[in-house]
């Protein structure tokens, strides 16, 4: 048994112990819970650091949203300049060459007047002499001197009408010399076949002068110069072009594992950009197979590809931030290839595909014709990119 004084010590001892055990138990709570005060506070500063980074990286993004679509509004007034200038320089040139083919109908017309008034007149003094020729023949007067007139062909010889000679009349006896009757006089027949003679003369030259007449005036006689017709201002009829079908294409999956990243936040796409792009790695310059390749080594790539054939191919998707135009650009941007090399042009399957997509993409991001660009509109040192791209032709297969 403890002695008496000994128990109460050890109850105190007992006492001070647990009053002690409760105090570091308080005391490791209040540091437990001065540790959680403190690693609440650090995780909140974080949160708010990152939504300030996600809130700046937002604001980044709308500052470049609002540049591109300035760059673009202000590209889009650059080239209706261009267009206006281009058609009033166009309408320039139709009136000056108007004018100046109807001063040269002008100048034809007088030059040819000229020309028939010396050719006509000539004409007209030949025929008139000739006239007065054949009239003096026919009346038997000798024809006045004229002008040496064109060689004419002659008339073909008539071969002259032989008269028979007239019979001679029976001779009548004499009378006896007692019988003395009166004999009446009558005309002589030697007369009468020369005045004959001198009548079908006469007739053969009045008929060979009218032959004559008529082989020169219908045969010889040249046709008349007819002055050339005033010159059409009727623009001629241009022959209807068939335009081919534009269709949305058969788009074939070829995801690439690089030359992308993908957003923190959905993107706003506003433009389309057009690019040319060849296998410059080891084999064929069209293989398709070879760029997709050359798009993983080079941590590069389109949005889509366009083989030779027409085929369209998805190399990364839409949501994705694609690495194609610059950094300025890729944010609000889908790229398209065309697999063309700098010596050739794209093909038709090409142009007809390359349509297809992008009114495709046009109507589902709401993006205007404003808003399709080549690389070399939107980078300087990337000139003929796409590579000898016909940019009027294209556009008029994806006019509405």
């Amino acid at each position: 048994m403890p002695e008496p004084e000994q128990q109460p010590k050890d109850e105190k001892l007992e006492y001070l112990k647990r009053d002690e055990i409760r105090t570091m138990g308080k005391d490791v709570g209040a540091l437990r819970e001065a540790e959680a005060q403190r690693e609440r506070q650090r995780v909140a500063k974080m949160r708010v650091g990152e939504e300030r980074k996600q809130e700046s990286a937002r604001q980044e993004t709308a500052a470049q949203a609002t540049q591109e679509r300035s760059e673009a509004a202000k590209a889009a007034r650059q080239k209706e300049e261009e267009v206006a200038t281009l058609k009033e320089e166009w309408t320039a040139r139709e009136e000056a060459a108007k004018t100046e083919a109807i001063e040269r109908a002008r100048q034809r017309e007088a030059r040819l007047g000229k020309e028939m008034e010396k050719v006509q007149g000539p004409e007209e003094q030949a025929r008139k002499s000739f006239l007065e020729r054949v009239e003096a023949k026919v009346e038997g007067l000798p024809a006045e001197e004229t002008a040496p007139e064109r060689p004419r062909i002659p008339a073909p010889e008539m071969p002259k009408p032989t008269t028979p000679a007239p019979p001679r009349p029976p001779k009548i006896p004499s009378p006896p010399a007692f019988a003395t009757l009166p004999v009446a006089t009558k005309p002589t027949a030697a007369g009468l076949p020369w005045t004959k003679i001198a009548i079908s003369l006469s007739a053969l030259a009045v008929l060979g002068a009218v032959g004559t007449f008529w082989y020169w005036y219908f045969v010889v006689k040249p046709a008349p110069v007819q002055p050339p017709p005033p010159p059409s201002t009727e623009q001629p009829e241009q022959p209807v072009k068939e335009e081919p079908i534009i269709s949305a294409p058969q788009i074939t999956e070829a995801l690439v594992e690089a030359g992308y990243r993908v957003p923190t936040s959905p993107r706003t796409i506003t433009t389309l950009i057009i690019h040319s792009i060849y296998n410059i790695l080891e084999g064929d310059s069209y293989s398709v197979n070879g760029i997709l390749e050359e798009y993983r080594q080079l941590n590069v790539a389109h949005h889509y590809l366009i083989a030779r054939d027409g085929a369209v191919y998805r190399a990364v998707a839409e949501e994705n931030i694609a690495y194609h135009a610059g950094p300025s650009r890729n944010a609000s941007s889908i790229g398209i290839g065309i697999i063309n090399t700098g010596t050739d042009t794209p093909t038709q399957a090409q142009y007809q595909a390359l349509a297809g997509l992008v009114k495709q993409l046009k109507e589902k991001y709401a993006i205007s014709d404003e808003s399709i660009f080549r690389r070399q509109d939107v980078i300087a040192d990337s000139p003929n990119n796409p590579a000898n791209f016909d940019w009027n032709y294209f556009n008029s297969l994806i006019a509405p």
